[in-house]
């Protein structure tokens, strides 16, 4: 019994998601050309476009729309803009953003990076009879490390901790283990 190849068929088994419509000429000329496939050797218009796979289309268009969710620009006012590249999509809440962000074009691998933290203000201790926190205040400066150079700072963040805190008694003296608080 042979089975009916559809291009959602094919994309679902490839990809796990679902396409609600079938891809036009259009669709997969913007697809190719972006990706290169059309560059220098066939103009959209020379293509056999009832013969073309429509599940390469929808294959293309969704790796095209995650690597540009990859590459990201945020606006900064008039300080300008922040670009940048991701391993992963960011998680993102009202209080923090989390970015694992890909350096290895910026930063070779050949120049270590340091990261030196230093102390903004005193830290502050909160003890409540359920739960005990502490804040710390710091700035963390990412620098790089050129052979035969000065080390190069590439970017200062000003950095808050909430660290909770428990405390132990062990051989009469008071002890305290921190996590980090997420």
């Amino acid at each position: 019994m042979a089975q009916e190849l559809s291009s959602g068929s094919i994309l679902e088994r490839l990809t796990g998601a679902k396409s609600e419509r079938s891809p036009s000429p259009s669709d997969i000329a913007g697809a190719l050309t972006g990706f290169g496939a059309l560059h220098g050797c066939l103009s959209p218009n020379d293509l056999h476009w009832e013969k073309l796979c429509p599940a390469v289309d929808a294959v293309l268009n969704l790796v095209n729309a995650k690597f540009t969710t990859m590459a990201s620009e945020i606006p900064l006012g008039t300080a300008g803009t922040l670009q940048y590249t991701l391993l992963n999509p960011p998680m993102t809440s009202e209080t923090f953003i989390e970015l694992d962000l890909k350096i290895s074009k910026v930063l070779p691998p050949s120049q270590p990076l340091v990261i030196e933290m230093r102390e903004a203000k005193a830290p502050v201790m909160s003890i409540t009879p359920d739960k005990s926190f502490v804040q710390l205040f710091s700035t963390a400066e990412f620098q790089v490390s050129p052979l035969d150079s000065a080390p190069e700072s590439l970017f200062v963040l000003d950095v808050h901790s909430n660290l909770e805190v428990q405390f132990a008694i062990e051989d009469e003296k008071l002890q305290l283990s921190l996590a980090l608080q997420r």
